[in-house]
């Protein structure tokens, strides 16, 4: 796989990440996305949605044929229906950060980082 925008990372580097600190860093990228989609900065939710992508898609060639790969599937196309949006409603905005709060609930450990970080 081709790296686009995360250029000082290698396959080899994500595939040493363990499960929790990949989807920690999804997470972040989606986070990124959500603070723009509160500006309302189309072009820029879009740039943050790719590189969460990338990441997702580094994470679906790096888990391999495990029983994460179908729910990192679904995970990939459900964030797409935010993809092509040019506004944000509240609504949109609170099932983005209810999808990302999924993707960290993933993992055990990433799962307990979100919960310390919400105390």
């Amino acid at each position: 796989m081709k790296i686009r925008f995360h250029k000082g990372m290698s396959f080899e580097d994500w595939k040493q990440f363990s499960f929790a600190h990949q989807v920690l860093n999804i997470a972040s990228e989606m986070n990124r996305a959500k603070n723009w989609m509160k500006q309302g900065d189309a072009a820029a939710v879009k740039d943050s949605l790719d590189r969460a992508y990338e990441l997702i898609d580094l994470t679906i060639e790096a888990q391999g044929e495990t029983s994460l790969l179908r729910e990192l599937l679904v995970f990939r196309e459900w964030l797409g229906h935010f993809y092509p949006m040019e506004s944000f409603s509240e609504q949109a905005i609170g099932e983005f950060v209810t999808s990302m709060k999924c993707l960290v609930d993933f993992d055990p450990e990433s799962h307990l980082i979100k919960a310390s970080l919400a105390a």
